[in-house]
C-alpha cells in the first residue's frame, strides 16, 4: 500500500454572485494507455464568492486491479474549509458515479459537481446522472450538498494501462576478456571436456561479471527478470549448451548439448565443480542475484553456495574460454517483456607464473557505485602504452585516453566529463597490446 498526502490551498477572490456556502466539482476518473505518475491530474475546483480558505488533500492506495489492468490507485479526496473544519465530525461521502457496465466509457469518467439545488450557474449545475449501471434512475447531486458541510469526500479512480516493456541496461556493449591468470585444476576439468588447443581435458577459465538494471515507467521497481546463458563449451563455436536460469541444472552441473531442445530440456549432466570435499548443497550453482535496495532494480549472473537464502555465498561465475551470449529478460509485472543480449569473448593472454611477468596488477575502481567521480586505479610490471576506453550501457562511447606510463602505480580520474549521460551503468576497457581488463562503473543518481 502507498499513502501520498498533498494538500492544496485554494483562495477563491470574492465576486457580487449571491453569497452562499462554496460549491465544489471533483476531477475526472482517469484511464492512461501509458503508465504516468500518479500526482500530476486534474484536482477540485470551486465556486466560492466568500473567499473560504478551502483546502483538498487526497491520499492515495494501491489497489488490486483487474487483469487488463497495470495499476488501479483510489485517491481519496477530502475538501473542507479550514476556517470552519473539524476533524473529529463526519464528512459528507460523494459517490464516484458510474453510469456505464463499460469502464472507459466517458459517462463513468466525468467527476461530479456539488452545488445546492436549484443552481444554474454556469458552469455550477448539480450533476443528475446514474450512480450505478445497474439503476437508470438519475441522481441529483444536490442532495449531498450542505450550506454548513464539515467536510466532503470523495474517491477519484486512476486506472493505468501499460503496453511498454521495461528497460533494461547493462547489456548493450558486448564484452572480451583476456585471461592471463592461472588455470583452476578444479573447475571444468573432467573425462567429459576437451579444449582442442591445448589437448587437455582441464578447460582453462576466466570470472565473467554479468549484471542488467531493470526499471518500469510504469510498476517502478516491481520488476522482474530472467536469462539464458548460451555457451560453448566444446569450443567450436556453436552454442550448444543453455543455463536457463528459470530451470538450472544441479549444482556444479551444466546440462551439455541442450541448445536445440524444445525449452532448452534434457541434455548431458556435466560436472564443472569438481572441488573436493564439497556437498551437492555447496557446490556452484548458477544463479540470478537480484540485488537489495537498488533503483534501477539490479540482477546478476552469479554461482551461488548454500540452501538457505540467508547464508547462500555468491561468487562470479568462471566460465571456460570462448564466445558466449548472455540472452536477459525483464518482465514488469503488467504482461509485457523487454529483451536484450550481450556478447562474451573470453580469450587466452599470457598465463602469469609470477608477478614479474604480470603486466597489469592491482586494476580497481574506487569507490564504485559513483557518487561524483571515482578512480581507476592500476599498476605496471613494466612501462607499457595504455588505452583506456569508456562507455555508457547503451554503448556510447564516453571518453578514451593513451598515454604511456613507467612501471609501478597509476590512476586515471573519471568525472562529470566521462560520465556525462547520466546515472547508470558505465563500462571500461583498459588495454596494452595483448593484454586487456575490463569491467563496469555504477553512477549513481
Amino acid at each position: 500500500m502507498r499513502l501520498i498526502i498533498f494538500a492544496i490551498a485554494l483562495f477563491v477572490p470574492a465576486t457580487t454572485v449571491l453569497a452562499q456556502s462554496y460549491f465544489v466539482r471533483f476531477p475526472n476518473d482517469v484511464y492512461l494507455i501509458d503508465c504516468q505518475e500518479t500526482d500530476e491530474f486534474f484536482r477540485p475546483e470551486f465556486y466560492s464568492p466568500d473567499s473560504l480558505p478551502l483546502q483538498a488533500v487526497f491520499t492515495d492506495t494501491l489497489l488490486p486491479s483487474p487483469v487488463d489492468l497495470c495499476l488501479r490507485v483510489g485517491r481519496r479526496w477530502l475538501v473542507y474549509d479550514s476556517a470552519h473544519y473539524d476533524p473529529a465530525l463526519p464528512c459528507i461521502v460523494v459517490p464516484n458515479p458510474t453510469p456505464s457496465l463499460f469502464p472507459p466509457f466517458l459517462g463513468n469518467l466525468i467527476g461530479p459537481t456539488v452545488s445546492a439545488p436549484g443552481t444554474t450557474l454556469w458552469p455550477w449545475a448539480p450533476t443528475s446522472v446514474p450512480i450505478t449501471a445497474d439503476n437508470s434512475t438519475p441522481t441529483d447531486f444536490s442532495q449531498f450538498w450542505s450550506a454548513t458541510a464539515n467536510c466532503y469526500q470523495y474517491d477519484q479512480w486512476i486506472d493505468q494501462y501499460d503496453t511498454n516493456g521495461p528497460a533494461l541496461s547493462g547489456c548493450a556493449v558486448p564484452m572480451t576478456l583476456t585471461d592471463a591468470s592461472a588455470n583452476d585444476s578444479l573447475l571444468w576439468h573432467d573425462a567429459n571436456w576437451w579444449d582442442p588447443k591445448t589437448a587437455t581435458d582441464d578447460l582453462r577459465e576466466y570470472p565473467v561479471d554479468l549484471a542488467l538494471s531493470v526499471y518500469d515507467s510504469c510498476t517502478g521497481n516491481g520488476v522482474d527478470a530472467r536469462y539464458l546463458l548460451f555457451l560453448d563449451l566444446d569450443l567450436d563455436d556453436v552454442w550448444e549448451t543453455v543455463v536457463n536460469s528459470q530451470n538450472p541444472p544441479p549444482p556444479g552441473y551444466v546440462y551439455f548439448g541442450n541448445a536445440g531442445n524444445p525449452d532448452f530440456g534434457g541434455g548431458e549432466l556435466r560436472r564443472f565443480d569438481n572441488r573436493p570435499g564439497v556437498d551437492s548443497l555447496h557446490r556452484y550453482r548458477f544463479f540470478l542475484e537480484r540485488v537489495p535496495n537498488t533503483t534501477p532494480r539490479a540482477y546478476r549472473l552469479r554461482w551461488a553456495e548454500g540452501q538457505f537464502s540467508d547464508t547462500v555465498v555468491y561468487s562470479i561465475p568462471q566460465l571456460p574460454h570462448g564466445r558466449y551470449r548472455l540472452h536477459w529478460y525483464g518482465d514488469d509485472g503488467c504482461g509485457n517483456e523487454s529483451h536484450c543480449w550481450q556478447d562474451v569473448l573470453v580469450e587466452a593472454g599470457v598465463v602469469a607464473t609470477g608477478v614479474a611477468q604480470e603486466i597489469f596488477f592491482g586494476v580497481s575502481v574506487q569507490p564504485n557505485p559513483v557518487a561524483g567521480h571515482t578512480r581507476l586505479q592500476f599498476g605496471l610490471a613494466a612501462e607499457a602504452e595504455l588505452r583506456l576506453q569508456l562507455w555508457a550501457s547503451a554503448g556510447q562511447p564516453a571518453c578514451e585516453r593513451r598515454q604511456t606510463f613507467p612501471a609501478g602505480e597509476h590512476v586515471f580520474t573519471l568525472g562529470k566529463d566521462e560520465l556525462r549521460y547520466g546515472p547508470g551503468v558505465y563500462f571500461w576497457r583498459l588495454e596494452t597490446p595483448g593484454v586487456w581488463q575490463a569491467g563496469r562503473i555504477v553512477l549513481l543518481p
